[in-house]
C-alpha cells in the first residue's frame, strides 16, 4: 500500500519541487538586480511567470495532503515548506515592486522624455490618518496611483502601503498583500474616513475651540485668519447641501449630555446622510416623552437654561498656572481650608466587580461608596468581606497575597486605601495615643447670631482623564490663592498626580497635608464654554456641609427664577472643590443683582450663572455658626524644653504590651551572659531555645538525592567530575561518615546538589549545599 502511494505522489512532488527551484533561481537573481542592469532586464522578463509558479507549486502541495489524507486519517500536513517558499515569494515581489514598475516606466516615457524638459519626480502624499489630510491624499492617491492602468494592483497595494500610518497602517495591514485584496484595503480606508460629518464636525470644533486672542499682536492675527481661513474653505468642500442648518446642528448637539448624544447616534446609526437640526429637534422631543412617560416624577420646571448670553471677553484657556522649579525652595500659599489626611487612590487595574456595591462596571478601589468611607471603615468593611488588606481581592489570606506592590505612602505591605496617617488626629481605633504631638486639631467655636453669610457654591463641569465630564459642587473664594479638591473626588477623575511644589498653609499659618497636584479643566455645566484649566491641591476635605443654617423661603423666592450657577444652594452639601483667586477675574462679569431689601444677599452673574452670596438673615435667632480652624500643639509652647517634653511624650506608649516569652528568654540569657573584653568589644552567645527538636530533613534530602542519583547515571561524565568532588571534600575533612542514621539522637540531613559550569576556567562542577531548606517543624 505504501508503494502504491508513493507512485502516486511521485508526480506532484516532481512538480513542487521544479517549482520550488524556479522561484529560487528568481530569489537568487533579484539579488544581483541593484548592482547589473542586464540581470534587471533578465528579472523583468522572468518575473512574469511568478504567479504561473506559485499556482502550480500550491496545486502540488495540495494535491500531496490530499492522497496522505486518504491512505491516512490522521495524516498532519507540515505547511513548513509553505513558509519558505512565501518567504522567498514576498521578497521577490518586493524587489519587483521597486525596480520592475521604474524600469518599466523609464522604458515607455523614453521619447516623451526627448520632446518635454525633465520634470522633477512627483512624490505620494503621506497620510498620518488625520481627518483634515485625508481629502488631500485620497485626490492625488487616486489620480497618481489608483486610477493609474498601467499598475497592477499589486503593487497599488505595495504603493498603499508605503503610504500611510498609524491607524490607516492598521486597517492596510490587516489584509494579505494580494491582487484582490487591494481594493478592499482601499474600500475600508474610504469607509473609515470619507465621513462628511466627522470631517465637518473636526473643523468646526477647531473654530469654536480656538483660544481668544487676549492681546493685538500679528502672530495671533495670523493664527486666526490661518485657522479660520483653512477651517471655512475645508468645510465649502465638503458640499454640505445645508450648511446653516448642519451649523446649528452642531451647536445644539454639543449641549446635549452624553446620553442623549449617544441614543441620537444609535438612532441614525443606518443613515448615511447629514443629519439636521430639524432632525435633532424632531429626536430631542420624542425623548421628551419617553422620560415623561417613563418617570412621570420628574419635574420639568427644576431644568434650567441659560437665556443670558455671557458677555465680555471671557478667555477660554487663556489661563496659565504657575509653574515650579524642582530646584527653587519650597513656597508657602495661605488658604482658607482646613485638611485631614485620605491618601489618594491611583487607579489602574483590570476591571472586576465591586466586591462593596455588588457592580460589575469597576473595582472596589474606584467605588465611591468605597472610597468615601474612611481608612478605618475601609479596614473593618475589607475585614468583613474576607478580602486581601493587600490586593483587595478575594481567593487568598493576607499572608499569601501574590502581589509585590507595596503603599506607595509608607511603603508597608497593606493597599494605599487602608493606609494609616498617624501624624494626624484621624486614627479612631484608639491604639495611638492622643497626647502625640504634632496632632492638627480642628476647633469648632459657636456664637449666637440671627444672620450667616453664605458662601458663593457653583455646579461645574470638570474633564476626568477619559474625556468625560463629571458634575462637581465647588465653593468661590478669592481669599485663597491655590484651588483645592478633595481627594475621593480626585479619585473619581483619574487626572495624573505630580508631586506638589509648594507647602499649603491654612488658617493660623499651619501647613495642611496633601496629596499632590493635578490639573483640571473646568467649564460651565449649562454651556459649552468657556474652559479654564487651573492647578488643584489634593486634600482629604476642604470644609464642613453648606450652607450650614436654613435659609429662609424669602430667599430661596428671591432668586428662584434665575438662571442659578447652583440651584440647590439652599440646601446644606458637600464642597467637593474650591476655585481660587487664579480663575476668580475670569469667572464673574460684574452684573450683580443688588437685594431689594435688608438682609437678603446677592446674587453675582458668573460663566456659571447666578452665585448667590453674602449675609443672609435667619427666620430663628441664636442658631449657632460654626467656624472652623487649625491648631498645633508645637504652637503652644515654643521653647526647645516643650519641644523636647512633647517628643518625649510621643514615645511613652499609654498601654502594656504583651511580653513573647522567647523575648524575655533571649533577654534574660543576654543580660546573664554577655561579656566585654578590653578593647570593648561585646561577646555574646546565640540564643538557643531549649529542649528544641530538630525538624524531619531525611524524606526531602533523600528525594533530592535519588534525583541527583538519576541525574548521574544519565551521564557517566557528570558521575566522574561529581566523585571527585565529593572525595576531595572528605579527603579535606568537610565530611565525615556517621554510619547508621538510626543511632544519632539529633540528626540534620543537608540536602545537596550539583551544579556544571562547562565556561568556568577553574571549577567545572561544583556541589552546593542546601542548608536553608525548609522541613516539617523547622525553625521559626
Amino acid at each position: 500500500m505504501a508503494e502504491a502511494l508513493d507512485v502516486l505522489l511521485q508526480p506532484h512532488t516532481m512538480k513542487k519541487e521544479m517549482s520550488f527551484l524556479r522561484l529560487q533561481a528568481l530569489y537568487d537573481l533579484s539579488k544581483t538586480v541593484e548592482k547589473d542592469s542586464t540581470a534587471l532586464l533578465e528579472f523583468s522578463a522572468r518575473v512574469k511567470d511568478i504567479e504561473k509558479i506559485k499556482k502550480t507549486y500550491e496545486e502540488s502541495v495540495t494535491q500531496i495532503n490530499l492522497l496522505h489524507l486518504n491512505h491516512t486519517p490522521k495524516y498532519i500536513a507540515n505547511y513548513k515548506e509553505i513558509e519558505a517558499f512565501d518567504s522567498l515569494y514576498y521578497n521577490i515581489m518586493t524587489v519587483a515592486s521597486k525596480h520592475v514598475s521604474a524600469n518599466t516606466e523609464q522604458t515607455n516615457t523614453q521619447n516623451a522624455r526627448c520632446a518635454r524638459p525633465r520634470l522633477p519626480k512627483l512624490e505620494l502624499f503621506h497620510f498620518d490618518s488625520k481627518l483634515e489630510n485625508w481629502q488631500t491624499f485620497y485626490d492625488t492617491f487616486s489620480s497618481l496611483i489608483h486610477n493609474n492602468a498601467e499598475l497592477s494592483n499589486i503593487e497599488k497595494f505595495y504603493y498603499l502601503i508605503t503610504s500611510v500610518s498609524g491607524q490607516a497602517l492598521n486597517i492596510v495591514k490587516s489584509l494579505p498583500v494580494t491582487a484582490d485584496n487591494y481594493t478592499i484595503a482601499w474600500n475600508l480606508l474610504i469607509k473609515r474616513f470619507e465621513n462628511k460629518r466627522v470631517l465637518a464636525t473636526n473643523y468646526l470644533d477647531r473654530m469654536f475651540q480656538f483660544k481668544p486672542l487676549l492681546i493685538e499682536s500679528s502672530v495671533g492675527l495670523n493664527t486666526f485668519l490661518q485657522t479660520f481661513q483653512e477651517c471655512y474653505k475645508a468645510i465649502n468642500l465638503l458640499n454640505i447641501p445645508d450648511l446653516s442648518s448642519y451649523l446649528l446642528f452642531y451647536i445644539a448637539f454639543r449641549n446635549l449630555d452624553a446620553s442623549t448624544r449617544r441614543e441620537f447616534e444609535q438612532s441614525r446609526a443606518h443613515d448615511s446622510h447629514l443629519p439636521t437640526f430639524d432632525h435633532l429637534m424632531q429626536f430631542v422631543e420624542k425623548q421628551v416623552r419617553v422620560l415623561e412617560l417613563s418617570d412621570p416624577k420628574i419635574s420639568t420646571n427644576k431644568v434650567q437654561s441659560s437665556t443670558k448670553p455671557i458677555t465680555g471677553a471671557i478667555p477660554k484657556t487663556g489661563y496659565k498656572p504657575t509653574s515650579f522649579s524642582k530646584t527653587s525652595a519650597p513656597i508657602q500659599k495661605p488658604c482658607l481650608t482646613v485638611a485631614s489626611v485620605n491618601r489618594p487612590n491611583k487607579n489602574v487595574s483590570v476591571e472586576r466587580t465591586c466586591a462593596f456595591c455588588g457592580k460589575s462596571s469597576h473595582s472596589i478601589y474606584r467605588c465611591f461608596a468605597y472610597n468615601d468611607l474612611t481608612p478605618i471603615e475601609r479596614l473593618n468593611k475589607i475585614r468583613e468581606l474576607k478580602l486581601c488588606e493587600n490586593c483587595l481581592r478575594d481567593g487568598h489570606c493576607f499572608s499569601e497575597c501574590p502581589s509585590k506592590i507595596k503603599c506607595t505612602l509608607c511603603k508597608q505591605i497593606h493597599h494605599h486605601t487602608l493606609h494609616l496617617d498617624t501624624n494626624l488626629n484621624e486614627d479612631n481605633n484608639n491604639t495611638i495615643s492622643s497626647n502625640s504631638s504634632n496632632q492638627n486639631h480642628t476647633v469648632a467655636l459657636t456664637c449666637s447670631s440671627n444672620s450667616t453669610v453664605l458662601l458663593g457654591t457653583a455646579v461645574i463641569h470638570v474633564k476626568d482623564n477619559w474625556g468625560s465630564y463629571h458634575s462637581l459642587r465647588a465653593v468661590i473664594d478669592s481669599g485663597a490663592m491655590s484651588s483645592y479638591l478633595t481627594n475621593s473626588c480626585a479619585q473619581r477623575l483619574g487626572l495624573p498626580r505630580r508631586k506638589c511644589s509648594f507647602q499649603p498653609i491654612g488658617l493660623g499659618g499651619v501647613p495642611v497635608q496633601d496629596f499632590g497636584l493635578i490639573t483640571c479643566s473646568i467649564k460651565p455645566r449649562n454651556s459649552s464654554g468657556p474652559t479654564l484649566k487651573t492647578d488643584c491641591v489634593v486634600v482629604s476635605k476642604i470644609t464642613g456641609n453648606l450652607p450650614t443654617t436654613i435659609l429662609s423661603n424669602q430667599i430661596i423666592n428671591q432668586f428662584k427664577h434665575l438662571d442659578l450657577a447652583d440651584p440647590t444652594y439652599f440646601k446644606s452639601a458637600s464642597i467637593d472643590m474650591l476655585l481660587a483667586g487664579d480663575i476668580f477675574p475670569y469667572i464673574y462679569d460684574g452684573q450683580n443683582i443688588l437685594p431689594s431689601a435688608p438682609g437678603l444677599p446677592v446674587a453675582m452673574h458668573s460663566i456659571f450663572g447666578y452665585v448667590i452670596a453674602g449675609e443672609a438673615s435667619l427666620e430663628c435667632k441664636h442658631i449657632e455658626n460654626s467656624c472652623l480652624f487649625s491648631t498645633n500643639k508645637n504652637e503652644v509652647s515654643s521653647n526647645i524644653d516643650n519641644i523636647m517634653s512633647s517628643f518625649w511624650e510621643t514615645e511613652n506608649v499609654g498601654f502594656d504590651v504583651p511580653r513573647n516569652p522567647d523575648d524575655e528568654y533571649t533577654e534574660s540569657l543576654f543580660s546573664t551572659q554577655h561579656t566585654r573584653d578590653d578593647t570593648g568589644r561585646y561577646t555574646v552567645i546565640y540564643p538557643f531555645k531549649p529542649n528544641f527538636e530538630l525538624g524531619r530533613s531525611e524524606q526531602q534530602a533523600l528525594r533530592r538525592f535519588n534525583n541527583l542519583e538519576s541525574k548521574l547515571n544519565s551521564s557517566p561524565d557528570l558521575r566522574a567530575q561529581y566523585n571527585d568532588f565529593m572525595r576531595e571534600y572528605e579527603s579535606l575533612g568537610h565530611m565525615t561518615c556517621i554510619g547508621d542514621l538510626g543511632t544519632v539522637e539529633s540528626k540534620y540531613i543537608i540536602p545537596h546538589f550539583c551544579v556544571l559550569r562547562p565556561s568556568s576556567s577553574t571549577t567545572k562542577l561544583r556541589v552546593v549545599f542546601d542548608a536553608s531548606s525548609i522541613f516539617v517543624k523547622c525553625f521559626e
